[in-house]
Parts: C-alpha cells; sequence; structure tokens
C-alpha cells in the first residue's frame, strides 16, 4: 500500500439518507487501498450526519466535517476538493453506487500525461433499477482534449472523474454561475490532457420529478399555455448557456483567439429570436461543427439535425 499513490474521494451530503448506506458501503470497499474519504455534509437535517458519524467510527480512511450553514453544492464541492491531500482526487454524489474496482482501475488506466481521467456509467432510476442505457449513449463523451467541445455542453460528469492534485491550483475556486463539473472539465481540457476510459464503474442514480408539458394539454386554451412556456424554457436555456459561456471565459488561460470565439457565440446566442431562425448561429455552428459537436460522435447529417433544432424558433 505504501507504494500506491493516495486518493482522496471528495463527498458532499445533504439530506440524503435514502441511499447513503449503498453509496458508502461501495466507497469504503473499493479494493484500492490507498484512500482517503473526505465527505462534508451541508448541514442536513434529515439523519444524514448520524449516518456519516457511524461510518466515521467505524473506518479510519474517512475524514467528516459539517458545515454550520448550508453552502450549496456547488461551494460544499469547492471546500471538500480544497481538504483532500491524495495524489488524485475523485469526486462522488452522495446517491451513486460505484463499482469496487473503479479506483484501482482509474489508477491503473491514468497516463502520465494526463491531468484528468474519468469513465461512462450506468443510468439506473431511483431504485437501482437498470435503465439499459450509459451515460456515453445519453450526452457523448470527449476523447480528446478540445476544449471547444465543452463550450455548449458538458459530457464530463463529476462523479466520474479523477484528476491529478495539481489541478486544484486552476479550478479553485469555483464560480456560482456554472456547475462545478462543467468548469472542472473545461479547464483541465485547457491545461492538460483529458483522457477517457470506456469502462462503466458507477450506477449513476437518475431522479425525474417532473411532467411533459402535454401531459396536461386538454384544451387549445392550454395549448397555448404549453406553447407560451416553451418559449420561456427556450429563453431560459438561451440566457443560461450565455452565462455559462461568460463563465468559461473568465479562465485566464485562453489565448486571444480563443477568446473572440467565445464572444462570437455569445453574440450570436444573444441574438437569437423566438419568433425566427437563427440563420447567423446555424452558419457558424455549422462551419465549427467539428469543434463544437463532435462529443456526441452522430454523422455529419445527425449533427446538422441537432444544429438545426438549435437555431429554430
Amino acid at each position: 500500500m505504501l507504494n500506491l499513490p493516495l486518493i482522496s474521494i471528495a463527498v458532499c451530503t445533504y439530506n440524503g439518507k435514502n441511499h447513503l448506506h449503498e453509496q458508502l458501503q461501495s466507497l469504503v470497499n473499493q479494493d484500492y487501498q490507498n484512500k482517503e474519504i473526505v465527505i462534508i455534509d451541508d448541514n442536513s437535517i434529515d439523519g444524514t450526519f448520524e449516518i456519516l458519524k457511524k461510518y466515521e467510527s467505524e473506518y479510519s480512511c474517512i475524514k467528516l466535517y459539517q458545515n454550520e450553514k448550508n453552502l450549496g453544492y456547488i461551494k460544499n464541492f469547492e471546500l471538500a476538493i480544497s481538504l483532500c491531500m491524495g495524489d488524485f482526487i475523485a469526486l462522488s454524489d452522495q446517491d451513486d453506487v460505484w463499482h469496487l474496482k473503479k479506483l484501482s482501475t482509474l489508477q491503473k488506466s491514468i497516463n502520465s500525461d494526463s491531468i484528468l481521467i474519468y469513465h461512462d456509467s450506468a443510468l439506473v432510476d431511483y431504485e437501482g433499477k437498470p435503465l439499459n442505457r450509459s451515460l456515453s449513449n445519453t450526452i457523448g463523451y470527449l476523447d480528446n482534449s478540445e476544449s471547444r467541445n465543452l463550450l455548449l455542453n458538458n459530457c464530463i460528469a463529476g462523479h466520474s472523474v479523477m484528476f491529478r492534485n495539481k489541478l486544484k491550483d486552476h479550478i479553485l475556486p469555483f464560480y456560482s454561475t456554472i456547475p462545478h463539473d462543467h468548469w472542472l472539465a473545461y479547464v483541465a481540457s485547457i491545461v492538460g490532457r483529458i483522457q477517457y476510459l470506456s469502462n462503466i464503474l458507477v450506477n449513476y442514480r437518475q431522479h425525474n420529478f417532473s411532467l411533459t408539458y402535454t401531459e396536461h394539454a386538454k384544451d387549445n386554451q392550454r395549448l397555448e399555455v404549453e406553447h407560451e412556456h416553451k418559449n420561456s424554457e427556450k429563453l431560459k436555456l438561451k440566457n443560461l448557456r450565455i452565462n455559462h459561456l461568460k463563465t468559461l471565459k473568465l479562465f485566464n488561460r485562453h489565448n486571444a483567439k480563443d477568446l473572440k470565439f467565445i464572444d462570437k457565440l455569445i453574440e450570436l446566442l444573444a441574438n437569437k429570436s423566438n419568433s425566427s431562425f437563427a440563420f447567423s448561429l446555424f452558419f457558424f455552428l455549422t462551419f465549427h461543427h467539428k469543434q463544437l459537436f463532435s462529443l456526441y460522435h452522430k454523422s455529419f447529417m445527425s449533427t446538422m439535425v441537432l444544429i438545426f433544432k438549435e437555431c429554430k424558433s
């Protein structure tokens, strides 16, 4: 064990007692021995912290903390990562189940020139039943370090990553205007090499409590409300993407060409209207489709369909 690098697992919890035992068992029983598990509870009130204290008393590898007030998941992960002492750092959500050889597989697989490695995951429902598809099938995967692929979308989920400790100097502090894993992945793609592993190493639990618009559309009046609601959702999505791009632009390692590219993308998205087709955006995305959409690994025609949907009102 002394010859193995220390791997830290950063775990953030908040009112997650329902699946906590299963998750923690999959962490403490990893076949990789030289590990520490840094857990920060974000002021839970449902008994989560009591479960965590029991595990801390039984496993010396666990270092447990609790926030005096709720920080939110982004700042909680920032704090957890800052406390990790390992040569490598892996992130864990509070309700996923790790395969027991996850850490050893990642540690054996990471190349010397890779700053971050990540893997595929199996999607399961709330009860843990397989949904018969993987995360890569759903949101794609990045098998290169082309950072522009991560401008509009992120295919590198936080629960799937393991990165070198030196990346902390570049990613912290996290911004509250973008998910921490999107920021982490984007920064890693600029400062080093990202490595993708096709192994499925986590059962990734899906939570879906929303209803589709059409389930409640009973008449023409409701359909009109539905149309307005869709326009509102499109506007929210557009503004969210613009805010993400503005945040990604803040990273201080961009060159002038990259900054110009991001500014143009922000401008075209900002000028996109709900009432007409965005031709300028369509031409820009089409011209740069290999840089922006190759993470989906689709044919040219399928990519054009994605771009068309992105640009239509």
